[in-house]
């Protein structure tokens, strides 16, 4: 028992450096600005005017009543990454419980070099919080199965409402969990009935956001295609999607921040099965023997199962309408992923275990060593490219944006205002569209700087029209932006 605390302690200690190690380092991305922006309003403001539909009140009204909105992105990413490395030892409780000490400690080692865990630890958005959330209920649902008192129940339950007012993909859980008990009403018979009571009391607790936020739904739903964000993929690309997802929970090596956590990939087939390679030959079979192995554990192990498989299969199934299947969509699948890679690894032979341990160690500190230090997999250095205008832009000229939602992170950097323009999203223009255009730089202003941001409707089209009107000055190419200079004026 000595020996696992001190194992512990030294593995919240690296968990806790890894993920307040750079924590200031890269500027605010969009989401993160909307963050601070939802947080700086009146709490009447934040429940009942919400920043988007999935995204409930709970965690913003933390920010508010914080002392740190708006302070910078140390203290704004702080909760995240406290949340983050209080996950390691709930990590460890889980893995003991469900399995035994040897599992509980390497699915704690394996969550504190998750790249993937780091990144949310690292930005101020909820999904870091929603997963200690989470973590937590899980530990007290699984003692209320083994030990049947209903004060464990009640527990997680308040838990479970919490983590879905922190983030509503919690609600994939809470799904998970109705199916597994469905599925065992059996074996857990005498469980039923405290069962049905805590989810009505969790029905009856989320009521409240569910009426607020369904009309909201029910327009993000309608409206998802006009508003060309959330366009759904081809079947290929979904099942593609999915690996991709799994690939990035196990540590691959290739991990970036680009496409939503998506890793940078060549285009062709070839390429992409090339980087995949050492996730096919060593962390997949690892995947697949813990998967296997779950049969080991009975009740528990299928509990797991069903953990990973129903957020897949509910997130898969939204994404035929719209584009949900993401790898932060589905952050509630990674503690039940680090205790499947664990307890695969715990039931190799040995020198096996050994070997393959360090395989995935080997995958994950390359992924940090991308994640930290290679630009192009961080995120969008707005605080840069502000300073960069700022430090050459003269007067008059004038900003244009090829994504309208671009102009969040830049005005809350921007030392030095500029007249802003917005670019139409219907490209190509048409001949008006384009004249209305050139009249409108050519009469006010002298120079126009042009914004590009991963804006995929447009691409390069503005940066190719205006280099056919006008002379091209200055370049900046960025991580996932571009920054053009053209003279305007005749």
């Amino acid at each position: 028992m000595k020996r696992e605390g001190v194992i512990l302690f030294l593995l919240i200690g690296a968990g806790a450096a890894l993920r307040f190690f750079y924590l200031s380092h890269f500027s605010f991305w969009y989401d993160e600005v909307a963050t601070v922006i939802q947080s700086r309003q009146l709490a009447s403001e934040i429940i009942f005017s919400p920043l988007h539909p999935v995204y409930p009140p709970l965690y913003f009204l933390l920010l508010h009543v914080l002392p740190i909105s708006g302070t910078g992105e140390w203290m704004m990413r702080f909760p995240s990454a406290l949340a983050g490395t209080l996950t390691i030892p709930l990590m460890f409780l889980l893995g003991r419980r469900l399995f035994d000490a040897a599992t509980g400690m390497v699915a704690a080692l394996l969550l504190t070099i998750s790249p993937f865990h780091i990144y949310f630890s690292q930005e101020a958005r909820p999904y870091a919080i929603v997963i200690v959330v989470l973590t937590a209920a899980l530990l007290y649902f699984t003692r209320w199965l083994q030990s049947g008192q209903s004060r464990d129940v009640w527990i997680a339950t308040g838990l479970l409402v919490i983590g879905t007012y922190v983030q509503s993909v919690a609600a994939l859980s809470i799904v998970a969990l109705n199916v597994f008990m469905l599925f065992h009403a059996r074996a857990f018979r005498p469980l039923w009935r405290t069962w049905l009571k805590t989810q009505g009391f969790l029905a009856l607790c989320l009521m409240p956001y569910v009426f607020l936020s369904f009309r909201e739904y029910l327009y993000f739903w309608a409206s998802s295609h006009q508003l060309g964000i959330e366009k759904p993929l081809p079947l290929r690309d979904l099942m593609w999607m999915v690996g991709t997802i799994l690939f990035n929970f196990a540590h691959g090596f290739t991990f970036s921040l680009r496409g939503f956590g998506a890793p940078i990939e060549p285009t062709d087939a070839w390429g992409r099965l090339l980087v995949k390679t050492p996730f096919i030959l060593f962390i997949l079979p690892l995947i697949l023997s813990g998967w296997k192995q779950l049969n080991a554990r009975g009740v528990y192990g299928r509990c797991l199962r069903f953990l990973i498989i129903v957020p897949f299969v509910l997130t898969f199934l939204v994404s035929l309408r719209i584009n949900w299947l993401m790898p932060n969509h589905l952050s509630v699948v990674l503690p039940p992923f680090c205790l499947l890679m664990a307890w695969g690894l715990c039931r190799l032979l040995h020198p096996w275990n050994w070997i393959a341990g360090g395989l995935v160690g080997l995958l994950s500190f390359t992924s940090l060593a991308h994640y930290y230090f290679d630009p192009a997999s961080q995120r969008e250095p707005w605080r840069a490219v502000t300073q960069y205008v700022a430090s050459h832009s003269l007067d008059g000229d004038t900003l244009l944006f090829d994504a309208p939602h671009s102009q969040i992170p830049y005005n809350y950097y921007a030392k030095r205002p500029l007249p802003r323009m917005a670019l139409s999203q219907n490209v190509p223009l048409t001949l008006d569209e384009e004249t209305q255009l050139r009249k409108a730089l050519e009469h006010r202003y002298k120079r126009a700087w042009l914004v590009l941001s991963h804006n995929l409707k447009t691409g390069d089209y503005y940066p190719q029209l205006l280099n056919t009107l006008y002379m091209q000055l200055d370049i900046q190419r960025y991580p996932k932006i571009g920054l053009y200079l053209f003279r305007v004026s005749r």
